[in-house]
């Protein structure tokens, strides 16, 4: 398994796309900081206090940061123009859908989807893998047929497909990048104060 190496590298590529500057100092020293325990509590690590915060990564986000690093880095237009537009609805889409009813509300229990024995999730990502590759969505291709890869080889903790598909964090971010779209839109539209132009002609004299 690769779990613990795995979310290592991902805090990395956070912290790479998120800090400019001397990026690779800063990413030996955030590895430091991930590993060495803290003089806190059980000696704990950060990496464990950010995995009790936000859970594990997984693969599509590992692979959309891996994407995001280059880009940053190298100045490549690694996302396809719809790619970026359309990725955070259908992300926030599909956990607003997934993680109330995972946690207990409703009548479905949609993580059942992830087990071995359930064949809906694997087909459904296959099929958006396949979409996706025929729009020219890359990256996004990618990260499903790896999750899928991954999940089969068991490479990470858990056996639950869902687990490499979607995270906490992904999630998040999906929302956030739509909230700060609206509120830019709902900024822009609101129309600012007219002032009345004075009238530059001489009133006229009456006769």
């Amino acid at each position: 398994m690769i779990g613990f190496q795995f979310d290592v590298l991902g805090w990395m590529l956070v912290l790479f796309i998120a800090l400019p500057g001397r990026r690779w100092l800063l990413l030996l020293l955030a590895a430091l900081l991930l590993v060495v325990p803290l003089p806190v509590g059980e000696a704990a690590s950060l990496l464990s206090i950010l995995r009790g915060l936000f859970g594990g990564f997984s693969v599509t986000t590992v692979i959309f940061l891996l994407a995001l690093a280059l880009q940053h880095s190298k100045g490549m237009t690694v996302f396809a123009e719809r790619e970026t537009q359309w990725l955070p609805p259908l992300i926030a889409a599909v956990s607003l859908l997934f993680y109330p009813t995972a946690l207990g509300l409703g009548l479905l229990d949609s993580y059942e989807w992830g087990h071995d024995e359930a064949l809906v999730l694997p087909l459904i990502a296959g099929a958006l893998a396949l979409t996706a590759w025929l729009a020219r969505w890359r990256v996004s291709a990618l990260a499903l047929v790896l999750a899928l890869a991954l999940w089969r080889l068991r490479m990470l903790e858990s056996t639950n497909l869902w687990d490499y598909l979607l995270d906490p964090l992904l999630a998040l971010t999906a929302l956030g990048i739509l909230a700060a779209r609206c509120w830019h839109k709902s900024w822009h539209k609101t129309p600012s104060p007219q002032i009345p132009e004075k009238s530059s002609r001489p009133p006229e004299s009456s006769e």
